[in-house]
């Protein structure tokens, strides 16, 4: 299994490669795109608690990543492309970067679905692009393997709809 992972992550490196710079900025910065968007929504929705109820599984997911890794304790891998160094030393499985990026997807999908919006399914697929380009940069950077990423972002989903309910 970790040759299949070891393999799949440098495929997705080396299709990368040629977009690296992008992919750097997607890896360090794609987590404030929600914070945006969590901002924005605060501003103009009446129903403060409730945005902030759907902030929730994103916590919980920090909180199962922050543990499972503790459990696993995977190196990060060996072979990176990014001067990315925690401020905590953490490992590699899952992602938490892929964690909270598909439990902010799948809970302001939740919010964005059940709203006023016209075609909220457009503002639901955005916010997945995004958690899906999150995941794969921290691929191509280097920083963790493919089924480092599959677990956070299955993470991150589960717990969303374990605590939304949908």
């Amino acid at each position: 299994m970790k040759e299949l992972d070891v393999r799949t992550s440098k495929y997705i490196q080396r299709v990368g490669a040629p977009w690296m710079g992008g992919w750097r900025h997607v890896a360090n910065y794609g987590l404030y795109f929600y914070a945006v968007v969590v901002s924005g929504v605060l501003l103009f929705i009446n129903g403060k608690s409730r945005v902030l109820f759907m902030l929730l599984p994103v916590l919980v997911a920090v909180i199962l990543t922050a543990i499972l890794q503790a459990t696993f304790k995977r190196p990060r891998p060996k072979e990176t492309k990014t001067s990315y160094k925690p401020f905590v030393p953490t490992y590699s499985f899952p992602s938490m970067h892929a964690a909270v990026s598909f439990a902010f997807a799948s809970s302001l999908s939740v919010a964005f679905l059940d709203s006023w919006l016209v075609h909220p399914i457009l503002y639901a697929a955005v916010f997945f692009f995004v958690a899906i380009c999150v995941a794969i940069s921290r691929v191509i950077v280097g920083v963790h393997y493919a089924f480092d990423t599959l677990a956070g972002a299955v993470l991150g989903v589960v717990v969303s709809i374990v605590l939304l309910g949908t």
